[in-house]
């Protein structure tokens, strides 16, 4: 079936609301370049990108796009490219109570507003994104929108949810947290493949 269509979610954090995770630089300026890319190559296809950045992307907001942009996005049809795009913060925090995990650690990608107050409570904090939920919705994605899925995580551990690491715009070794991701979804009887025609990325720096 020929690719006609692209639908992506891009995502993209500079600035962070909580004064415990240091800014980065350039996301935006990543995503940009991304987006450009998209549309210069792919000029003869239906380009559907729906981008939150900064303040805009909280983590109910990445969950919610995610799931009405792609998962329940009656446009999409079998065969069509589905992408989800992050640059920002990830971080490893200790999984919940519960949770089955090799190390009892998850990995997280970091919203917005990580690590602020949630809504109507006095102590409860906004967690990041788990690499089980993002295993999960695209496990979801797969089975109801076709196996056509291209994920990039522009992520790693610079900082996450407490300074240090490396500074914005250094390389660093591939983070653990897309090497679970990628082992979780391996395992998943899904088909989810690499590429914008039929393979499944996953890459990490900052």
């Amino acid at each position: 079936m020929p690719l006609n269509r692209i639908f992506a979610l891009t995502v993209a954090i500079d600035k962070y609301q909580s004064d415990e995770i240091h800014d980065l630089h350039q996301c935006l300026n990543d995503a940009t370049l991304f987006q450009t890319y998209l549309l210069e190559r792919f000029s003869k296809l239906q380009l559907h990108i729906c981008s939150i950045y900064n303040e805009a992307a909280t983590r109910r907001a990445i969950l919610s796009e995610f799931r009405s942009h792609l998962i329940d996005n009656t446009d999409v049809n079998t065969g069509d490219a589905l992408i989800f795009y992050f640059a920002g913060h990830g971080c490893r925090v200790t999984a919940p109570v519960g949770w089955s995990t090799r190390d009892g650690e998850i990995e997280t990608i970091c919203p917005y507003d990580k690590l602020t107050l949630v809504d109507g409570t006095q102590y409860d904090m906004v967690p990041g994104i788990p690499d089980l939920t993002i295993a999960s919705l695209l496990h979801e994605l797969s089975r109801k929108r076709g196996g056509n899925v291209t994920v990039i995580l522009d992520s790693c551990h610079s900082g996450g949810g407490g300074g240090g690491g490396e500074h914005a715009g250094q390389k660093a070794e591939h983070s653990s947290a897309v090497a679970h991701l990628a082992h979780l979804i391996a395992r998943s009887r899904s088909r989810i493949s690499t590429g914008i025609y039929g393979l499944m990325k996953l890459l990490s720096w900052n």
